[in-house]
């Protein structure tokens, strides 16, 4: 597969990947990944698989909706897969840039998480559909994010048709309401 000219190589035979399986995807680039349990649990986000990827010097760290545990204030300690990750691979999640996780939502991205990541880029992709009687991001979350001077690119505050409650993103394309482009300098 080429992607913007360069070759990348993705093992498209996999039946089974786990924890700590690493993909070269080409120089200076692989991903590892750090959670994939796909445990039988009623909060099917707790079987998000969550990778490290690394491009040259710069880290991301994409966690889907991993969730920590109930809708509670950041402050709170972290579990469920924000714990499994600080316990077995608090060196690992440290990141350049962090994919907030489940939109921005209280029920991910506690603080001890946040500070063990320490992104300098959050990217918080959420629009304006209602999860119940909630909108993502929670202000919370984005105030936990400041407070560790992350720089907050949010697809909620990007398109001038935003919000509009009955739809999520543009009609041209998946995310909140708009994406974001980032290059990442060899």
């Amino acid at each position: 597969m080429r992607v913007k000219g360069f070759s990348v190589q993705i093992p498209i035979d996999w039946q089974r990947f786990s924890e700590g399986d690493a993909v070269p995807l080409g120089d200076g680039a692989k991903f590892t990944i750090l959670h994939a349990d796909p445990k039988d649990d009623p909060d099917i986000n707790t079987a998000s698989v969550v990778l490290s990827v690394q491009l040259g010097a710069t880290r991301l760290l994409l966690v889907g909706d991993s969730p920590s545990g109930k809708r509670l204030d950041p402050s709170y300690p972290p579990g469920e897969v924000e714990g499994f990750l600080i316990d077995h691979h608090r060196t690992d999640i440290r990141a350049d840039i962090l994919q907030v996780g489940h939109h921005g939502s209280k029920t991910s991205n506690r603080h001890e998480f946040l500070e063990a990541v320490h992104p300098a880029l959050a990217l918080v992709s959420s629009g304006p559909k209602r999860y119940g009687k909630t909108v993502l991001p929670d202000s919370e979350v984005i105030d936990e994010l400041q407070r560790i001077g992350a720089k907050i690119l949010r697809t909620d505050e990007r398109d001038a048709n935003c919000p509009l409650a009955h739809r999520i993103g543009p009609d041209t394309g998946p995310g909140g309401c708009d994406s974001y482009l980032i290059t990442i300098a060899p």
